[in-house]
């Protein structure tokens, strides 16, 4: 099942969170259509560390457009 993220960058990280910009791009190449195994390819390709230090893999992308659209269906209540 796919996740369509439509948020503005605030969700997807506090911008104080270091990990703010990866999050930013992670969903930007989402919405342009990426798949998330795509996603996770080119932040490998690009050496972007993972959220563990290593590689990015298809679950952590995942996890990151997923706990962005959590943060927007709670900030629409």
């Amino acid at each position: 099942m796919s996740t369509t993220v439509n948020t503005t960058t605030e969700v997807a990280s506090r911008e104080d969170d270091p990990r703010a910009p990866i999050h930013r791009r992670i969903l930007a190449m989402h919405k342009e259509g990426k798949s998330i195994r795509q996603i996770s390819e080119i932040l490998k390709d690009e050496e972007v560390p993972g959220p563990q230090g290593g590689w990015w893999h298809p679950t952590s992308v995942h996890r990151v457009i997923q706990r962005a659209a959590e943060a927007a269906a709670k900030k629409k209540k």
